[in-house]
């Protein structure tokens, strides 16, 4: 827990700037505003987000045409165990609750794949990135496509965190996606709840339909 304390200076800049800013339609903070703000959970956390460069602010109604996006091949053998597909990507660690039962992999043979990682810039929920990819004629990657991506572009993750929304699972009582990280040099492979929401910070892995 942080020990933050605002000494009469800072409180005092605070309060200067809320009074100085006003909303894109000129609307001033009032008490009532103040209030709410403080009561809002999770507000204070995506500020921090923009400050430090994980998120971005976009304009209500914004249109968004910029959603950066690359082509990169990989390749998939459904010969593969599950175990052998995670262990050919040399991960430093993976969540333990990433198994077949919970992920049961279908295919046959080998197959080469093109898939796109799509980078939105901006929070985002896994339904609205679902919706996002299909207007775009996209589907999210599957788990074993991001286990084959992940073993061949294996130093991309260290840059950002990468998710495959086309694979889920039920882990206890919530639904959890998989997705690839770093934690300082080391390589993971981990889960992350569906219904938590994605940092604009995020790419998403995904799959031209045919």
């Amino acid at each position: 827990m942080s020990e933050l304390k605002l000494d009469v200076d800072q409180a005092g800049e605070v309060k200067a700037a809320l009074r100085r800013e006003k909303g894109s339609d000129g609307s001033e903070w009032t008490n009532e505003k103040v209030k709410a703000l403080t009561e809002r959970r999770g507000l204070f956390g995506q500020v921090l987000d923009v400050l430090e460069g994980r998120a971005a602010i976009v304009p209500c109604g914004a249109s968004i045409v910029n959603v950066a996006s690359e082509d990169l091949i990989i390749s998939l053998d459904y010969g593969m165990s599950f175990a052998e597909m995670i262990t050919q990507g040399r991960y430093d660690w993976t969540n333990s609750d990433i198994t077949e039962e919970r992920f049961p992999v279908k295919g046959i043979g080998k197959v080469e794949r093109t898939v796109e990682l799509i980078h939105f810039g901006y929070n985002i929920s896994s339904e609205d990135a679902v919706k996002d990819l299909a207007k775009r004629g996209l589907r999210p990657a599957t788990i074993e496509e991001l286990l084959a991506f992940g073993a061949k572009y294996s130093d991309l993750q260290r840059k950002f965190l990468i998710v495959a929304l086309g694979s889920s699972a039920r882990v206890g009582d919530d639904r959890y996606v998989p997705y690839l990280c770093r934690h300082d040099a080391e390589r993971g492979l981990n889960l992350g709840w569906w219904g938590g929401g994605w940092y604009g910070s995020f790419r998403f892995l995904a799959v031209r339909n045919k």
